[in-house]
């Protein structure tokens, strides 16, 4: 099953990429109020690594609000199917293995929501 997504995945996104989406890196309130990123499907079409993760609009500043909240989590808003949620999937991992505690990193499947993600940094009241 691993080689088959690993086959689909690079097909998934070239689709992605041809469906109009958000400006990438653009902040809007959120639920919670607080500025949140988008990432669009043209960003992340393009080659991944550590370093061009760091590099993604917006990452570094949500990153820094989630380090300012003790109990903050970071929250993947994504649209329904299951390319939205793989792609989802993938940040999160991502964003694990930049350091980022997994049991602090939630998706929330929003439908309708577009051909993008939306990040944002929510608060838990202590509850990490």
């Amino acid at each position: 099953m691993l080689v088959c997504m690993q086959r689909i995945f690079p097909f998934f996104f070239i689709l992605l990429s041809y469906i109009p989406a958000a400006e990438g890196g653009d902040t809007f309130p959120t639920q919670g109020g607080t500025p949140g990123v988008t990432i669009t499907a043209d960003q992340w079409a393009r080659p991944r690594d550590g370093d061009a993760m760091r590099r993604l609009p917006g990452l570094d500043r949500l990153v820094g609000d989630f380090d300012r909240q003790p109990d903050g989590r970071i929250l993947i808003r994504h649209g329904s199917g299951d390319a939205a949620i793989l792609w989802a999937e993938e940040l999160r991992s991502w964003l694990v293995a930049l350091g980022i505690p997994s049991a602090r990193v939630s998706l929330e499947q929003v439908p309708g929501i577009g051909n993008f993600l939306v990040l944002e940094v929510r608060s838990y009241g202590g509850n990490p």
